[in-house]
């Protein structure tokens, strides 16, 4: 609203830095937990293969709830671990109104491996879901049955 105008008088109401100057414990924790999210994005290789070593996938679960509709989802979703790319990635959802949908992902920079499982996993699941969807990253297509 003020572009090209001279603002360097403009003085905010009801403006106290000292009211708003954020304490040292805040700077100094904040300062700690920068620290450890950098060290371990530096170390990001080994601690993948401490992590995942000797694992071929991992799944995580969780119920979401959509205040807006009123919607309770269940939902498990399952990541391959690929030493080629980042794996396909599955979601398998039901909700407290009957529909099932299961949904895959093709990450962009997924191997020929995980694109082919990607589609098999499209073409082979069961009718047992209310939609079943097809997200192909590395082509751009998208895909519902």
């Amino acid at each position: 609203a003020m572009a090209g105008l001279d603002y360097s008088n403009v003085v905010e109401p009801d403006y106290n830095k000292d009211k708003l100057k954020q304490s040292r414990d805040i700077t100094e924790y904040t300062k700690k937990i920068s620290e450890l999210v950098y060290n371990k994005w530096k170390n990001k290789e080994n601690l993948w293969k401490e992590n995942f070593k000797g694992i071929d996938q991992v799944e995580r679960t969780r119920q979401i709830y959509y205040d807006t509709d009123g919607i309770m989802e269940n939902q498990t979703q399952n990541f391959k671990i690929c030493n080629k790319c980042s794996g396909v990635n599955t979601i398998k959802s039901r909700n407290d109104r009957g529909d099932r949908i299961f949904a895959i992902t093709i990450p962009r920079d997924a191997c020929s491996n995980c694109i082919d499982e990607g589609y098999r996993l499209y073409r082979n699941t069961s009718s047992s879901f209310t939609n079943v969807y097809l997200q192909d990253r590395v082509n751009d297509e998208y895909f519902s049955k």
